[in-house]
């Protein structure tokens, strides 16, 4: 097949995984493709080799979307972000857009990702436009008031020449979530979930003590969940209830929240590990996780096997869903959050400590998977 010029369109305004997912799946078509994506939200790395495509950031504060750049405006940022965007599209005529997540959320980002999609037809009326969506693809509370499966269908039909699912249908499947999921006229393709290579574990340094992880992610309200394990460790270790183990406590970019390393300062089997592009290693090497059960996350522990307590961030649409999915299945323990009486954590954590590796038939291989779809979408072999 002939390489692809492609562009993705992934806009981090809270936490930051829909980035992390465009770039898995634009590494995997990197591999025999041109692939440009938006830099347009918190600084994050971008793997080679993708190419980022800068422009004005964004991000999303007390509900609104602002822009980083404080001497800017909204309006004024958003026409930077247009004619960078206009002026690449010219320049590079792709074969392909990838846009995550809009319609079914983004809404904030309609003008801009209209006006790119009516640009790219301009120059090339061949370009292939694929929507990208997570596995549990609830309402975010974001979108307006309305007929919201009118809406998306509507700009599924306008805009779209695809849509990929990155769920896998044992678990769960978009009509789970989209009541008009039947009335959708473009080819939709359930990829599995979308999940980094398998990293080479860790090997344990002499007299390094087996470790439990705790990770907050970049989502909001990250303090909530680490003070909440912090809390439920110390409590155990008070009882001498921790056996050999320690907490080792991973921040996303944006680091601790207030608070986090004073609650720690004195206990030596609390270890603050901050952002770690090695996480995955450790994360392989533990003996349980907890964490928010983000999409990522969950994606990590699939790849790793490592058995995990879930503490779903009731702000985030999706994660409630997915830890109720993925403990349904025996795959992780949903822990709920603490009622009138005492907080189940602290049991949870001692009794999942001796678990043994999680095993599983979910398929894991989603950014493969897309890139194959996209590469037989553009090359007009979608149904075949």
């Amino acid at each position: 097949m002939r390489q692809l010029n492609v562009f993705i369109h992934a806009q981090h305004l809270s936490g930051v995984g829909h980035m992390v997912r465009a770039q898995q799946i634009g590494l995997a078509l990197a591999r025999r493709h041109r692939v440009g994506i938006l830099d347009g939200g918190r600084a994050l790395p971008f793997p080679h080799p993708l190419q980022p495509v800068p422009v004005p950031a964004l991000r999303r504060h007390e509900g609104r979307m602002v822009p980083i750049e404080p001497s800017l405006t909204l309006n004024r940022a958003l026409l930077l972000r247009g004619r960078c965007l206009a002026a690449m599209l010219r320049e590079q005529r792709p074969d392909v857009v990838l846009i995550e997540h809009y319609p079914f959320s983004k809404w904030e980002l309609g003008s801009e990702i209209s006006s790119l999609l009516e640009t790219a037809r301009q120059v090339n009326p061949a370009v292939a436009v694929v929507a990208s969506l997570r596995d549990v693809s609830l309402r975010t509370g974001q979108e307006p008031p309305g007929d919201y499966e009118r809406r998306v269908l509507g700009l599924l039909e306008r805009h779209f020449d695809g849509l990929l699912v990155h769920a896998d249908p044992d678990l769960c499947q978009l009509r789970d979530y989209f009541a008009a999921s039947a009335d959708i006229t473009i080819p939709v393709f359930h990829t599995g979930i979308v999940a980094a290579a398998v990293p080479r574990q860790r090997s344990p340094a002499p007299g390094l003590q087996p470790w439990v992880v705790a990770s907050a992610g970049g989502g909001v309200d990250r303090g909530g969940l680490l003070q909440r394990v912090v809390g439920a460790w110390r409590q155990l270790r008070a009882a001498d209830r921790t056996g050999p183990y320690q907490l080792r406590l991973f921040s996303g970019l944006e680091g601790y929240p207030p608070g986090v390393l004073d609650s720690i300062a004195t206990d030596p089997s609390i270890i603050p590990m901050g952002f770690d592009p090695d996480f995955g290693q450790w994360l392989q090497g533990a003996a349980l996780s907890v964490s928010c059960a983000g999409y990522n996350t969950c994606a990590n522990l699939l790849v790793t096997g490592t058995p995990a307590l879930l503490l779903p961030n009731p702000a985030m649409s999706d994660q409630a869903e997915r830890a109720r999915l993925l403990a349904a299945s025996g795959l992780a323990v949903h822990v709920p959050e603490p009622g009138e009486g005492r907080d189940p954590l602290p049991e949870l954590l001692q009794q999942n400590l001796g678990r043994g590796r999680v095993r599983h038939r979910i398929r894991l291989d989603g950014a493969v998977q897309s890139a194959r779809w996209i590469e037989r979408l553009a090359s007009g072999l979608h149904g075949q």
